[in-house]
């Protein structure tokens, strides 16, 4: 996609910063957070919830590319220590398929190497409302899935994302969040013993403005349809 195609266009809107940077000199390009944001909770938080939500990716998916690949054990151990922490210390662990045929089998392993009772996986089947509910029953959330970081914020959970693509480091630039994050491609480095700081010190100040600024990203297609 280039400029002369988006000239073409009513309207185009970025949810990302850097990418309305590459184009913002054309007076149709916009930014605005991403649309997700709006949704409301549809579930009310328990203050003494006790689960801790594992979004993960399938890395030793072939689709990923060959760097993704060859971090994949380093990953899935690095999942399988955190659980075993979450525990250890008396919490249980959800792993949150999003994609069932991407994600599942990398779960399966983990769930494998661990077998404990307190570990289950979540498949989801396309009913948000299901994924909903499990977030209001969340403590934190360790992300790898792009929208599962930004469901974290809409339900106001402490959410540690492990990023993997570009897209997701350049939403957490873009909305300000600053806190933590794992690269993906250093996640072996990465301590389990820095989860308790990490979380006590959790604070997303900017969340409450990106979810106001986020109802802009379809004000356009809005006018259209309500013009006709």
């Amino acid at each position: 996609m280039n400029l002369n195609e988006f000239k073409k266009m009513t309207d185009v809107c970025f949810r990302d910063f850097h990418s309305y940077k590459l184009f913002r000199d054309d007076v149709l390009i916009r930014y605005s957070p991403d649309a997700v944001l709006t949704l409301k909770p549809e579930y009310k938080c328990n203050k003494n919830n006790n689960i801790v939500i594992i979004s993960m990716i399938d890395c030793k998916m072939s689709f990923r590319g060959s760097e993704i690949n060859k971090i994949a054990d380093d990953y899935e151990n690095k999942l399988v220590e955190i659980s075993k922490y979450y525990i250890s210390n008396g919490l249980n662990v959800v792993l949150l398929t999003s994609n069932n045929k991407q994600d599942l089998p990398a779960a399966k392993r983990i769930i494998n190497l661990i077998d404990d009772k307190n570990i289950s996986i979540f498949e989801y089947n396309g009913n948000f409302k299901d994924v909903f509910k499990l977030y209001s029953k969340a403590k934190y959330v360790i992300s790898t899935r792009l929208h599962t970081m930004i469901l974290s914020w809409i339900y106001d959970i402490p959410v540690l994302p492990i990023v993997y693509d570009i897209k997701v480091k350049n939403l957490i630039e873009t909305y300000n969040f600053n806190n933590f994050y794992i690269d993906i491609f250093k996640i072996k480095d990465f301590k389990v013993k820095e989860l308790d700081s990490i979380f006590n010190n959790y604070q997303f100040d900017n969340c409450k403005k990106i979810k106001e600024e986020s109802s802009q990203q379809f004000i356009k297609l809005d006018q259209n349809l309500i013009g006709e």
